[in-house]
């Protein structure tokens, strides 16, 4: 009788073990779907995010460029205008820059 009743015991205390599993397994399964719901959910804005800097990194390259484009035909017509200048005053030719001849004249320098 003492064997029944220590059988009867353990089977339900396995019993109540096995439930607690399952309860718990339960859990943890929901535990990671939520989690991996939000994982999915920040990849998606990361990758948006991504988009965005992508786009504007090459936004502005293209501003770059274009800015490097017009100061490089800027300096060319600064440097045609200079020459000219240059020659319709007649004045000598020098190796200095534009700049530096009109200060040296104004200086009374030539």
């Amino acid at each position: 009788m003492m064997t029944d009743v220590s059988n009867l015991l353990d089977q339900k205390t396995l019993e109540a073990a096995f439930e607690q599993f399952n309860a718990v397994s339960g859990q943890l399964i929901e535990a990671y779907n939520q989690l991996e719901a939000q994982v999915n959910v920040l990849n998606a804005q990361l990758d948006e995010a991504n988009n965005q800097l992508r786009k504007q990194r090459d936004e502005n390259a293209a501003l770059a460029e274009r800015l490097q484009r017009l100061l490089e035909v800027m300096l060319k017509r600064a440097w045609l205008s200079c020459r000219r200048r240059v020659k319709s005053e007649r004045k000598t030719r020098r190796q200095l820059p534009c700049w530096a001849g009109r200060v040296a004249v104004r200086r009374g320098r030539k």
